[in-house]
């Protein structure tokens, strides 16, 4: 529910800039999917530790790092993230 297209990946990659492609990602998490955000959310007030596993060399090459952000505004803050 909260991939990206892989045919939209696969132009980004061909541009050479995900830029665009995240910034219209975000847009439609947060005005269409937030639903998704908040689930990740109550994951993390119950388990207390949710990880979005991506395989990504540079973390903003990848749309997780969009979800933690957005997930992270949306609990003002006081969900931390980590790259690892």
């Amino acid at each position: 529910e909260l991939g990206i297209d892989s045919d939209k990946r696969k132009n980004a990659a061909l541009a050479g800039d995900y830029k665009p492609l995240f910034d219209e990602y975000s847009n439609d998490v947060s005005n269409n999917k937030m639903e998704y955000i908040v689930n990740i959310l109550n994951l993390v007030t119950e388990y207390k530790r949710v990880a979005l596993v991506c395989f990504e060399y540079d973390p903003s090459d990848c749309h997780r790092s969009r979800i933690a952000r957005i997930a992270s505004d949306l609990s003002r803050n006081k969900l931390n993230v980590a790259d690892l």
